[in-house]
């Protein structure tokens, strides 16, 4: 009942909870990437003399303008790195129920200047794929018994044949999700092959979606993380993929998650070694080395599989993209090695 007219205040646990979905309304890597850009924020304005909250529209066309050079060095950032800034500091001022001004005119023309200023001298990089001619070979020269190795195919395995993403990947715990930070879901194995169930995905942060890597398509990437799991010892509801510590003897499977970046230095140091053995001298292999990361196992995939014809569809339902277009970024190369107009010309 309203009391003189006024609402009753609602329980303060009711209030707490509230708040506590609010955070979670996005996922963990997205708040930490927006609290810093929030934090870098409030510093710039500290040191040059501005309201941060509510910041009007010279500060925010001016913080972009500072941030587009670089920060001073003169080195443009990507654009992708300035959109997650923009979507931080809306974030901020809406959480404050203060107005922002990001759309306003001014920081919308000085935002569209920006990526025409960056794009003329700053090209998209994109990783190699990693092709599975190469993985096979890689695969070839892991050692059975040899902890290390067994570990990295399994990283591999996953990272190819689940064409997830790198946090996926790291993100999984064996059978059901376990209390250890950054998991994002589970992993099982049956008859099938491996299952990835993903609690919640950058498509999707609602629902939980599976994905099969199957075991009559890929018995040797199936076998790789089975090996692992019985050699490390993995229980349920602690991580999959883990660092390996000590030297020699000492050598044992540690209990934290594998990291983004060790996950990257495994697809270095495997693409290391196989340009070695394939006679290449030091500069070539330390040229084809920094294509690589740990993203070009889930590009390979998509890569390799539309080189065998399956279509942009299936790709997808593996993939998790939302649209075919960044699939079609992936594949435009072979897509116009085949379908060259320079085909036939001999020239």
């Amino acid at each position: 009942m309203l009391v003189s007219g006024r609402e009753r205040q609602l329980p303060a646990e009711l209030t707490e909870q509230a708040k506590t979905y609010r955070v979670e309304a996005r996922a963990e890597a997205t708040r930490r990437a927006y609290a810093r850009c929030w934090r870098d924020f409030k510093a710039w304005c500290e040191t040059s003399g501005r309201i941060a909250l509510p910041a009007d529209p010279e500060t925010l066309a001016g913080y972009l303008a500072w941030l587009a050079r670089g920060k001073g060095t003169g080195q443009p950032p990507a654009i992708a790195s300035l959109q997650v800034v923009l979507a931080a500091l809306k974030l901020a001022h809406q959480t404050a129920g203060q107005p922002h001004q990001i759309d306003h005119a001014m920081v919308k023309e000085v935002w569209r200047g920006i990526r025409r200023h960056i794009a003329n001298r700053r090209a998209v990089r994109q990783v190699d794929a990693l092709m599975e001619e190469v993985l096979r070979d890689i695969i070839d020269d892991l050692q059975p018994g040899v902890l290390r190795d067994v570990r990295d195919g399994a990283a591999l395995a996953l990272g190819w044949g689940g064409c997830r993403r790198v946090s996926e990947v790291v993100g999984l715990d064996w059978q059901i999700k376990g209390p250890s930070l950054g998991g994002r879901g589970f992993l099982a194995i049956d008859s099938y092959g491996l299952r990835i169930t993903l609690l919640t995905s950058k498509t999707s942060q609602d629902v939980s979606k599976e994905f099969l890597i199957s075991r009559h398509d890929a018995p040797r990437l199936c076998a790789k993380v089975e090996e692992w799991i019985g050699m490390a010892g993995i229980t349920p509801g602690t991580p999959v993929l883990r660092p390996i510590v000590g030297r020699g003897v000492t050598k044992h499977v540690g209990v934290s998650r594998l990291s983004d970046r060790s996950l990257r230095n495994i697809v270095k140091r495997r693409i290391q070694l196989w340009g070695k053995k394939k006679g290449m001298g030091k500069q070539r292999i330390a040229e084809l080395v920094a294509r690589f990361s740990s993203h070009s196992m889930r590009v390979g995939h998509i890569t390799s599989a539309h080189d065998r014809g399956i279509s942009t569809r299936q790709i997808m339902a593996m993939s998790d993209h939302a649209t075919e277009r960044m699939v079609h970024r992936y594949t435009r190369i072979v897509e116009q090695s085949k379908n060259s107009s320079l085909k036939g010309s001999r020239l």
